[in-house]
């Protein structure tokens, strides 16, 4: 969990974890975001408003997936940094 990190004394992993939560933290922000992306039905929006919204969605959501794919390869990297990291301390 991304949390547990925040509660540790060891600064030097609360620092190499430290951009994981901030691009952990940049996802769900946008997820929230996407999310309050569905039309208020309280307001009905003109075909044009509409259209926009979808479009601004879609672009979103495709955001999303680059970022969670990016995310995926730099967990793989922050893994083998990691593994350095801790044989120099050694």
């Amino acid at each position: 969990d991304v949390h547990d990190n925040n509660n540790k004394d060891d600064i030097s992993e609360q620092k190499l974890h430290e951009p994981l939560i901030n691009v952990t933290s940049e996802i769900n922000g946008r997820e929230a975001f996407q999310s309050s992306c569905k039309p208020d039905p309280q307001k009905p929006l003109n075909n044009q408003g509409k259209e926009k919204f979808v479009l601004e969605c879609q672009s979103i959501s495709n955001l999303d997936k680059s970022i969670k794919h990016e995310l995926e390869s730099k967990r793989i990297c922050s893994d083998k940094s990691e593994t350095k990291f801790s044989s120099k301390e050694s």
